[in-house]
């Protein structure tokens, strides 16, 4: 490293803050040298601290999630991914039929919930692809945040 250390530019600062009597120059250089260590330590000290706080909260979410096996835990969220997946496509499929244009529009799943995002041609078709959405088996709620396409997009 080039340079002066952090040492270094505490010492300095401390000389030029400090009066330099000289029968009293080594006790406030080794006074201040001593709070500076103190400080470094506090500083050490509350890190540690800090970082142990949150490693034990980290390991807690950990332990309850390693509670079930994680083997049953992976492929429940295989399965949960595959249901949704295939209700997303059942809404979209849904939605076609209904004479719904999806092109730019995204279905999307999660544990019955829909959400309808991007955009369709107009107001009418909006509010048609949400009742489409709600009346496809296994949807338990629609969250519809379509917006009208402008005509140069």
């Amino acid at each position: 490293m080039n340079g002066p250390i952090p040492c270094d530019i505490a010492k300095r600062r401390l000389e030029s803050i400090l009066p330099l009597h000289p029968p009293f120059h080594a006790s406030y250089r080794s006074h201040a040298m001593k709070m500076i260590n103190a400080l470094r330590f506090a500083a050490v000290a509350s890190a540690i601290a800090f970082s142990v706080n949150v490693w034990s909260q980290t390991s807690d979410a950990g332990s309850t999630q390693s509670a079930t096996p994680s083997a049953s835990t992976g492929s429940s969220k295989s399965t949960a991914r595959k249901a949704n997946r295939a209700l997303s496509k059942k809404v979209s499929q849904a939605l076609q039929k209904g004479g719904i244009d999806t092109n730019g529009m995204n279905v999307i799943a999660k544990n019955g919930a829909i959400t309808l995002a991007g955009h369709a041609a107009d107001g009418e078709q909006i509010d048609q692809a949400a009742s489409i959405a709600r009346g496809v088996d296994g949807v338990k709620s629609v969250k519809n945040v379509l917006t009208i396409q402008e005509g140069g997009q």
